[in-house]
């Protein structure tokens, strides 16, 4: 339900002068605060103007509505020809020699709503602004109140009107300029948040860095002490080995079954912690050797480990398919052929009993993504088994030092070392090595490198 409150006929230059001092008026009585009254008899000047300047002539009523939602509502009805941009006039898209469509656009976006229906017979603009907080007490008293108030105010002097403009100016910009000054504040704060984080960033690189290269250092000193360890074991366990083997040669007779048993497991565990020594100084050794890159051909490579293993190949009867061409990698020959060695020697030990290793090679070229964002092509080498295969929550365990999944006392045997010199040496070779396996349907072990 709408009340209305006051109607103004727009006739004349000074009648939206009038219009505007009307609705500051109302604004003022039914609560609104300063900022909300300039902004209604901001919004109402222009439509005013508009009203009287391009309609030729028509009319300000002011209403309250009471429901759904208390709001004060301008209606402003003309009979000029319409507006005939409207759609590019409230886009901001739209300005005309005198300025048309700017007083229209500002005074929609100081009220909460607006509607224009405009046709070839005229235009109609209602402006809305929600009633204040406070303000419910909508009835016949309070409407009374605002009559007998309006009726008592007067029409000010149109000077008068101006000096109230240049007011309200006046005071809003004391008010921009008080926002100004308090953002300025808030970016020079910021400023300095951010350069006090900059040199807070700085510092903690700095210490990062120092940190990471004392850790390095320490790392480096670690893996040649262990080196140093390793490589100091070899003698007196090579004399343990050499020792125990002539007591069995030359003095086998003079000992009974328990004896024979132990001097047996003697060498049995001497000969493995020389292999397991062995693989750890190899495994040391790649973490602080230098290593050069340069092109390598697969086929030579695949053909020196195929050699290597010999032995093992006819001794296991295994099948080894291998492509006819293998593309040119761009890495180290020596710990290529440590790869090489180590993935297929696996796969001919790792088969259940009775069958016969299958072992079958092939090559995917792609391309790969580096850190820096440069694409490179690749080369991804394929190793398809036949074995016992591992199952998937072990895919990535298997390449750490000392992973065994089968044990010390199992039929494979093994240092658990292997798989750990394969990552590190496909990571001092810029490469990578992976997995894809089923517990007892084989694997697919693969390494990939960089075309050389």
């Amino acid at each position: 339900m709408n009340t209305r409150l006051i109607k103004v006929e727009i006739c004349y230059e000074h009648d939206v002068v009038l219009s505007r001092q009307r609705a500051r008026q109302v604004a003022a009585l039914i609560g609104f605060n300063a900022q909300d009254q300039v902004r209604i008899a901001t919004a109402v000047s222009e439509i005013a103007r508009n009203t009287y300047r391009y309609g030729g002539r028509g009319k300000m009523e002011l209403f309250i509505q009471r429901s759904p939602k208390p709001l004060l509502t301008m209606v402003f009805t003309d009979q000029g020809p319409g507006i005939a941009d409207l759609e590019t006039i409230l886009a901001g898209k739209y300005k005309s020699k005198t300025g048309m469509g700017v007083g229209l656009v500002g005074a929609t976006r100081l009220m909460d709503n607006y509607r224009i229906d405009t046709n070839a017979n005229g235009t109609t603009v209602t402006l809305e602004q929600t009633l204040p907080n406070g303000r419910n007490e909508l009835n016949q008293e309070f409407f009374k109140y605002l009559t007998d108030q309006l009726s008592q105010q007067t029409s000010q002097e149109p000077f008068v009107e101006i000096q109230q403009q240049n007011q309200e100016l006046l005071c809003a910009f004391s008010e921009l300029e008080k926002r100004q000054n308090e953002l300025a504040r808030l970016n020079l704060e910021i400023l300095e948040a951010k350069q006090q984080l900059r040199q807070q960033n700085e510092e903690l690189e700095s210490r990062v860095t120092e940190r990471t290269a004392d850790l390095k250092d320490s790392l480096r000193q670690m893996e040649r002490f262990c080196y140093s360890i390793a490589h100091d074991l070899k003698a007196p366990l090579r004399a343990i080995n050499g020792l125990t083997r002539i007591l069995r040669e030359d003095y086998e007779s003079a000992f009974d079954a328990a004896g024979k048993d132990c001097t047996h497991r003697i060498v049995k565990a001497a000969t493995r912690m020389d292999i397991l020594i062995r693989d750890l100084l190899d495994f040391g050794q790649l973490t602080h050797v230098d290593v050069l890159l340069s092109s390598v051909n697969l086929n030579e490579g695949i053909s020196k480990a195929m050699d290597y293993l010999n032995s093992e190949i006819v001794l296991t009867k295994a099948t080894i398919e291998v492509p006819t061409q293998f593309p040119v990698v761009l890495a180290n020959p020596v710990l290529l052929h440590q790869v090489l060695c180590n993935i297929i020697e696996n796969a001919l030990k790792f088969v259940e009993k009775g069958v016969a290793p299958c072992v079958k090679i092939s090559v995917l070229e792609g391309n790969s993504i580096t850190e820096n964002g440069t694409v490179t092509r690749t080369a991804r080498i394929q190793f398809q088994d036949n074995g016992i295969g591992v199952a998937a929550a072990y895919n990535q365990r298997i390449f750490k030092v000392f992973e065994r999944l089968h044990g010390d006392n199992s039929a494979y045997e093994g240092t658990g070392i292997g798989l750990a010199l394969v990552q590190k040496a496909m990571d001092r070779m810029n490469g990578f090595v992976g997995v894809e396996s089923t517990l007892n349907q084989g694997s697919l072990f693969w390494i990939e490198l960089p075309n050389g």
